[in-house]
């Protein structure tokens, strides 16, 4: 590799990655233990350091292959750039992915969902939210939810008031009872006020009637719909939580969804990776990530995923 300025910032790493990389044959270990313990922050760091010389993302497809190759290059790529490539492949040609949607779209703050629209924008020349709302034009409901997402106007600050939360359990519970739903002012509520002040509604509202908000939301919905409403109210309780619920519906079921599960991974593992793992054990049971994990995938794919959630 061609020598760096050895201070700079992720040298150190990028000569071990190279050697990793090109060595005789590839040193799966090394790439594994480099790329699952860094940022995304960091990450790029150590990328500019190897493209003093290489093309990393070049390197890396060239010498690895499959789910694998993907989720390793997901891991240094700028995250905005990730998120809106997944969004595009997500509404482009025939088809929607519809759970790549929900997943990022439904847990990402204002702030965020700006930065990846302004990448998006950048990168193809389109507005992302005039592409994902043209997907639906025939399905009213999950247009409707996808809308208010897309509307970037989530309050922001940690400052709490008692009556409004009052008023927006009572809200809430006016809008989910007896027949149908007003979903205009259930999407009002959870699309537009702050985290805090969404948790002490949570707490309120089952306090008050008996029943968590998230099962509320599965009783009144259907289908996407209901994944969509119940992963912006699993991202409210816990970005961790959220995480480990798209992994699981990603591994579970028939075959594993391996796109759903790339993207899970390489966006959301530097949440913390092993709070991650610790709230999926929380919600599917005792040692139920690693097992999980090791029952749906095999070889250096599963070993990533593993060193990625701080299991191994």
């Amino acid at each position: 590799m061609p020598p760096c300025d050895p201070q700079c910032v992720g040298a150190a790493d990028a000569r071990a990655l190279h050697k990793a990389i090109y060595g005789a044959g590839t040193d799966d270990a090394t790439l594994i233990s480099i790329l699952a313990s860094h940022d995304n922050s960091q990450l790029m760091d150590i990328r500019a350091a190897y493209e003093a010389g290489f093309a990393l993302v070049d390197d890396i497809k060239g010498d690895t292959y499959g789910s694998y190759e993907r989720l390793l290059v997901g891991l240094v790529t700028e995250r905005d750039i990730l998120e809106a490539q997944y969004i595009r492949e997500a509404v482009q040609g025939a088809g929607t992915d519809e759970d790549i949607l929900i997943d990022i779209i439904m847990s990402r703050t204002p702030e965020e969902l700006r930065a990846i629209s302004d990448m998006y924008q950048t990168q193809y020349s389109r507005d992302m939210a005039e592409d994902v709302l043209g997907e639906f034009k025939f399905k009213g409901k999950l247009k409707k939810v996808f809308a208010a997402a897309l509307a970037m106007n989530r309050e922001t600050g940690p400052t709490v008031d008692a009556d409004r939360v009052q008023q927006d359990i009572e809200e809430l519970h006016k809008a989910t009872k007896g027949l149908g739903t007003d979903e205009s002012a259930v999407f009002e509520v959870l699309f537009s006020r702050s985290v805090p002040h969404l948790r002490e509604v949570f707490a309120g509202y089952e306090e008050a009637y008996g029943k968590t908000v998230r099962d509320v939301m599965k009783s009144e919905f259907k289908a996407k719909v209901e994944d969509a409403v119940v992963a912006c109210v699993d991202w409210v309780t816990d970005p961790s939580l959220s995480a480990a619920v798209m992994i699981h519906r990603a591994i579970k079921g028939l075959g594993t969804n391996e796109k759903r599960l790339e993207c899970a991974l390489a966006t959301r593992y530097d949440l913390d990776g092993g709070n991650i793992a610790l709230a999926y054990d929380t919600k599917y049971g005792p040692g139920q990530c690693v097992k999980d994990i090791k029952g749906d995938l095999t070889g250096t794919i599963e070993k990533l995923c593993l060193a990625l959630l701080k299991l191994e």
